[in-house]
């Protein structure tokens, strides 16, 4: 199921799967800077696509298109010894780059964002879910106006 040549595997841009729709790899990459954010954009692109299957059809079958190809372009010029050590090697801004054109390709229309990505309302503040926690049983909580 890993797709696997030349000993590695073998998804579009290092994420999806270029056959099955529902098996993706985050963080099979290598680079010389920093991993989080990079993953945090691989995510991102899994759900746009996951999105895209269920609402727009027009991007996902884009993007099922782009992942057939073999690879992309994410080396950003520099000619990489050709080791195991250096099999999922990619510059940081080239691949990034690519990583955020694909999400923004695949994104919801403005429309779609505001109302089917909106929080839904929570009953006591009006705000979406994320401005309103309940504490957890037995927390001392401070409340506005309120000592402990």
């Amino acid at each position: 199921h890993l797709n696997w040549k030349q000993g590695r595997p073998q998804f579009y841009l290092n994420v999806l799967h270029p056959h099955y729709d529902n098996l993706f790899l985050i963080g099979l990459f290598q680079t010389s800077t920093g991993f989080f954010p990079l993953m945090d954009y691989q995510s991102q692109l899994v759900a746009r696509f996951l999105y895209a299957l269920q609402h727009d059809p027009g991007k996902a079958s884009w993007l099922k298109r782009r992942k057939l190809q073999e690879r992309t372009k994410i080396d950003g010029g520099i000619k990489y010894t050709n080791s195991s050590r250096h099999l999922l090697e990619c510059e940081h801004f080239a691949y990034r780059s690519e990583l955020k054109r694909h999400i923004a390709k695949t994104s919801p229309r403005h429309d779609r964002t505001r109302q089917d990505l909106k929080a839904p309302e929570s009953p006591r503040s009006g705000r979406g879910h994320a401005a309103h926690v309940e504490p957890a049983v037995g927390m001392n909580v401070a409340k506005a106006g309120r000592a402990p």
